[in-house]
Formats: C-alpha cells, structure tokens, sequence
C-alpha cells in the first residue's frame, strides 16, 4: 500500500508537471520550434551550403530559424497561437524580414490557426515587397496533413524559382510566379482530399 502511495503521488507530480508545461505558451513555442528545425535539416539537409541557426533566443529582430539553402538565406517565424494570428505579429515580421538584408525570403507559419489578413487567398499566400518575397502559411498541420514533403518540396522549388529571378534580372513576370505557386498549392490540395477519399 505505502509503495502503491508512493507512486501514485509521482504520477499526480509529473501530471502536474507536464500539464504546467502545455499550459506555458513559451515553451510550446520552443518546442514547436525544435520540431520544425528538425523538418527543415530533414527536408533540406542535403541542399548546396545548408545551415541552419535558432534565432528566436536571440538578441531579436531575427525571426525564430534562420537557414541557409543552396546559399541563400531564408528567414522562419512560427507561431503556436490557439486563436487567430494578430496584424502586430505579421508587421512584426515584415520589419523584421526588412533589417536582415541578407535575407532574400521570410516564411510565416501558423501552426494551427489563420495569419490575419493573410487567409483569404487560401492556405498559402505570397507576397512581394522590395526585392524581398513573403510566403505565408495558415493553418500548416492541416495544409501539409500526412504528407510533408511535398509542401516543403513546393517551397523550395518557390525558393529557386525567386532566386533564379532575382539573379537574372530579366522582368520575369511575378504574377507569373504568384500564379505557378497558386497552382501548385491548389494541386496539392486535391491531391489530398483524393487521397483521403481513396
């Protein structure tokens, strides 16, 4: 009986620990973060010159994740909101995305919830501002479902597509661009849904 005791008030402690720790929205961030580090060096890993850099314990300003891929960089903000993701967060971003000139590609991932402003067009909206293009992502679980690796397959094909523009310089047309990615996305979608009626 006093064993039985014993490890029923551990159980009721790390209960009691793990609950605290859900209930703590930093460190469900951080956590969320990790995951997702280890999905970029998954997805990426092999790409030309891959780094990759946790950013968001830092001196701010940097975004959460910050990669390197085929020697470009590509800054990541992600967020673990239970409701709908405020405008301040996406400004945020963007002010951000604008003091690392370095960085050529920002990336908005919302977890769960919708980006205000940013979810009419469907679950994938980009953006161009400044020589610099802005991918954002609502509802990510729900967008890439069982299958990662085409979503971050389509990114980086998005990625080398911009890099390649930019480099050339020739006037290709970004609507264009805006168009192939909206296509993509929604062949994607279908995809999905066919798989899950089969």
């Amino acid at each position: 009986q006093d064993s039985i005791a014993r490890q029923s008030e551990e159980i009721s402690k790390l209960a009691g620990t793990l609950g605290k720790r859900a209930a703590n929205v930093k460190t469900k961030g951080n956590d969320y973060e990790m995951a997702f580090a280890g999905l970029l060096s998954r997805h990426y890993g092999l790409c030309k010159n891959f780094e990759l850099r946790a950013t968001g314990q830092g001196a701010g300003h940097e975004m959460d994740i910050q990669t390197v891929i085929d020697g470009n960089v590509v800054m990541w903000e992600l967020k673990t909101y239970s409701s709908t993701v405020p405008k301040a967060e996406v400004d945020k971003f963007l002010r951000d995305l604008k003091e690392n000139p370095q960085a050529s590609i920002g990336v908005f991932i919302s977890k769960t919830t919708d980006i205000q402003g940013k979810n009419s067009a469907g679950p994938m909206v980009i953006e161009f501002d400044g020589g610099r293009m802005s991918v954002y992502v609502n509802r990510f679980d729900d967008f890439v479902g069982d299958d990662d690796a085409k979503v971050f397959s389509m990114l980086l094909g998005l990625f080398r597509i911009w890099w390649e523009h930019r480099r050339e310089e020739t006037g290709f047309d970004r609507i264009q661009i805006i168009r192939e990615a909206e296509k993509a996305v929604e062949e994607l979608s279908k995809r999905r849904v066919e798989w899950k009626r089969h």
